[in-house]
């Protein structure tokens, strides 16, 4: 895992070697020209609609800036060819889950506000439900509770090492559920009617699972060399 940074605003870094390099390797907060940090889209139709706190016309910057101001904005969600005079902005109060759909003007854009340090996505139903340590926890650990908050209370666990986050869940605050053990890694695409998987950062998968893989093997195996004998 490489550490977010924020470039400094100035012409020169921005052409400067360095900076390239960092913009083709890291993952970077880009600052943009009047100090704020760049808004990369993260997802197409990545937010759950059950967590909009108001939508309106605006430009996207006007947008961004809104959710900005807002301390119960955590992301926004865009659609620039709506047929209208200015985009439909959607503020949420609930960050939207990455994926690799290309997105453009003509869909719904999704943007995480860049102060919020999210977990990297696991994958799609990748928990193993026996390991889930919720009810061993102490009841100041939410069970229902923002993506941000839910991964703050995992990390204050030694024992918890993942969390399972389901945002349409028809509650006030998404479902948080905690796990013992690192989740299995995919790459089905996740949305907010889904579990979704997300492992303490420096974490690899499960070795529950990876037994599991290892023993599915050996059973190949034995199949095999019966079938010789």
């Amino acid at each position: 895992q490489f550490p977010s940074l924020t470039l400094g605003c100035s012409a020169s870094s921005a052409t400067s070697a360095m900076s390239r390099w960092l913009l083709w390797h890291l993952p970077l907060r880009l600052c943009l020209a009047d100090g704020r940090l760049e808004w990369p889209a993260v997802a197409k139709d990545g937010c759950a609609w059950s967590r909009n706190i108001s939508s309106q016309y605006m430009s996207k910057e006007d947008c961004f800036f809104e959710c900005e101001r807002q301390s119960d904005c955590k992301a926004v969600f865009i659609w620039e060819n709506n047929g209208q005079l200015q985009p439909s902005c959607v503020l949420m109060s609930e960050t939207c889950i990455p994926n690799s759909l290309p997105c453009d003007a003509d869909s719904w854009c999704s943007y995480n506000k860049p102060s919020i340090n999210l977990w990297p996505l696991t994958g799609l139903n990748s928990c193993q439900w026996q390991h889930d340590l919720s009810d061993e926890l102490p009841t100041s650990y939410p069970r229902y509770a923002s993506s941000q908050d839910c991964f703050d209370a995992c990390g204050q666990s030694s024992r918890c090492q993942a969390v399972f986050i389901w945002q349409e869940n028809h509650q006030e605050k998404p479902s948080c559920v905690y796990m013992s053990q690192a989740c299995d890694v995919n790459a089905d695409t996740c949305g907010p009617a889904d579990w979704c998987a997300y492992n303490k950062p420096g974490q690899s998968p499960s070795a529950a699972s990876s037994a599991r893989r290892g023993l599915g093997l050996l059973y190949l195996w034995l199949l095999w060399r019966i079938g010789l004998s």
